[in-house]
């Protein structure tokens, strides 16, 4: 990819003000954060007398890849605001900013509802 194309895309999106400090496996980075729930019900909905549900917090972590040691993987983690994110891997790889969007999760749970 372009290198000057690259510049501009990172300095439009990290140097914005809007990034955060995140511990990429223990090493300090400037991310974009976006921070959800999301909740999974395992039994189709005709069935939904008694199902199961699976609650997680997910996250999205846009980071720049030169300040990752390599791609990320499952396994990695992430640490916000004093809370541990566990990584699942990478949802895109942008080219054009040479940036990774990361999902990870935290405090996953589940229930049974009857």
């Amino acid at each position: 990819m372009n290198p000057v194309i690259t510049k501009i895309m990172q300095n439009a999106m990290f140097a914005t003000g809007q990034t955060e400090t995140i511990l990429y496996n223990g090493v300090e980075v400037e991310a974009l954060v976006e921070i959800g729930e999301s909740e999974n019900q395992f039994t189709p909905a005709f069935m939904r007398r008694n199902n199961s549900v699976a609650v997680a917090d997910n996250s999205i972590f846009t980071v720049k890849a030169g300040d990752l040691a390599g791609a990320p993987k499952r396994g990695d983690t992430i640490e916000y605001h004093g809370q541990k994110y566990y990584v699942g891997g990478y949802d895109v790889f942008d080219t054009l900013s040479d940036s990774y969007v990361v999902k990870a999760t935290r405090n996953e749970r589940g229930y049974f509802n009857k």
